[in-house]
C-alpha cells in the first residue's frame, strides 16, 4: 500500500517518486502480490484545482484501475492526543 511519497519542488524534474514506486510494484509483483493499492485520488471529474489532482495523475500514470471502498476514519482512544494532533495539524507552515 502507498500512500503519501514525499516530493519537493526542487529538482522535481528528477522524478524520484515514480522510480521508486515502479520498483515497488516490481518488488510486490516478484513477490507473487496481485494487487498494489495507491491509496486515493480525486473524485471521478474533480477540478484540475481540486487538492489531489496532481497525486491522480501520478497514481494514474502506472495504469491500472480505480477501485473505490468504503472510506477511513479515525479511531480515537485518546481525546486529549487526538485534539492535539488536530491543531499541530492544521497549523500552516
Amino acid at each position: 500500500t502507498y500512500v503519501h511519497g514525499a516530493s519537493a519542488d526542487e529538482q522535481r524534474n528528477v522524478m524520484a517518486p515514480q522510480l521508486l514506486q515502479w520498483r515497488q510494484v516490481q518488488e510486490a509483483k516478484k513477490q507473487g502480490f496481485k494487487y498494489y493499492d495507491f491509496w486515493g485520488v480525486a473524485p471521478e471529474g474533480a477540478a484540475k484545482e481540486q487538492a489531489w489532482s496532481g497525486i491522480t495523475r501520478f497514481k494514474k500514470g502506472f495504469g491500472g484501475q480505480a477501485i473505490s471502498y468504503v472510506g477511513a476514519i479515525d479511531l480515537i482512544l485518546k481525546q486529549v492526543w487526538y485534539k492535539l494532533y488536530k491543531t499541530l495539524r492544521n497549523i500552516k507552515p
